[in-house]
């Protein structure tokens, strides 16, 4: 329980940290996020089996998050260094999607 009320912590201040980076920022997590569930999808099994002589109870849990994490982690770098910063949209979009209200437009 105290594991599950942490991870909804977790998720909760990465959803308020991403809310105030802006609209930009949260699209590139967005996609970013999407490739490595794809990629930690779609190999995590094999990887599993690797894994399963020296840690067999979380094999499966630990090469789903590691296959995750890792390409998250290089997508993230990737996009920051390779894609333009401070993007601005129009007003009424970064007000509606992006920011919290309290930042001013400009």
């Amino acid at each position: 329980m105290i594991f599950q009320i942490l991870i909804l912590l977790l998720v909760v201040g990465l959803a308020m940290f991403l809310a105030n980076e802006g609209l930009y920022s949260a699209v590139i997590m967005a996609l970013c996020a999407i490739f490595s569930a794809a990629i930690a999808f779609n190999f995590y099994e094999p990887v599993a089996g690797l894994l399963t002589g020296s840690i067999p109870e979380h094999a499966h849990a630990a090469a789903l998050a590691g296959l995750f994490l890792v390409p998250m982690i290089v997508l993230r770098i990737l996009a920051d260094k390779l894609l333009p910063g401070m993007v601005h949209f129009p007003y009424w979009a970064d007000r509606a999607f992006g920011p919290s209200p309290g930042r001013s437009p400009g």
